[in-house]
């Protein structure tokens, strides 16, 4: 195997780790957690979509006793960076448990909506068509962005800053996985979040609207229909 010279001590090590677990020797991922987890952590913050502070680190503590078995470190190949290659299996597990929180924060939506129906009085209570087409939208937006993660996280995490109100400078400030950054970092990001945001063809916004097209069409529903 070719092993590309900028990340060669990075294999050596993960190399070494590999053995190491093999050999039941679990405290050989130390080296890794020290190194990386407090960047992992703040990576984490920015992109949970859950507002509980102790999520982050719960995602990490399942995310390194994932590593434990061994299978992730001695699959590194050195194709990249062992940071760069560590967080892509981080944010695939940050995409589950944004998975769930949706579904759970649909479920509880819905719930509520029901709950204020009840409440409400006969003559302000929606109509059923009008229930059924909010919960249409509510359930469409939710698909449409666990599509585009599948794509792009990036992406996928512009467009719900976007739909939250965020301006792009406070997109930069959440992205952002230093503790303090400079105003000229901050606008350098914020002139790239915007380009890739408004992006013809591969921006977030285009590649959202090919998901909300796609789940319209799944639930045979258009576009005014989401703006009614």
């Amino acid at each position: 195997m070719i092993i590309n010279n900028n990340f060669s001590e990075d294999f050596r090590l993960a190399q070494k780790i590999c053995k190491e677990l093999l050999a039941e020797n679990k405290n050989a991922i130390v080296e890794l957690y020290q190194g990386f987890q407090q960047m992992f952590v703040l990576f984490a913050r920015k992109r949970l979509y859950s507002n509980d502070v102790d999520q982050a680190e719960s995602v990490l503590s399942n995310f390194w006793v994932e590593l434990l078995n061994a299978k992730a470190i001695c699959s590194y190949k050195a194709k990249a960076s062992l940071k760069s290659y560590l967080m892509k299996i981080l944010v695939r597990r940050i995409i589950d448990d944004n998975r769930s929180f949706q579904r759970q924060n649909l479920k509880q939506t819905n719930i509520e909506d029901d709950e204020k129906s009840i409440l409400l009085k006969e003559d302000t209570k929606p109509s059923a068509e009008e229930d059924i087409l909010n919960r249409d939208q509510k359930r469409i937006m939710q698909e449409a962005l666990l599509m585009l993660e599948e794509v792009s996280l990036k992406d996928a995490d512009l467009i719900r800053m976007q739909l939250q109100g965020l301006n792009y400078q406070q997109m930069a400030e959440r992205q952002s996985i230093k503790p303090q950054v400079s105003d000229n970092e901050i606008s350098k990001m914020v002139n790239s979040i915007k380009k890739q945001f408004t992006r013809k063809r591969t921006g977030s916004l285009a590649k959202f609207k090919i998901c909300m097209s796609r789940c319209l069409e799944k639930h045979s529903l258009s576009y005014a229909d989401m703006l009614n």
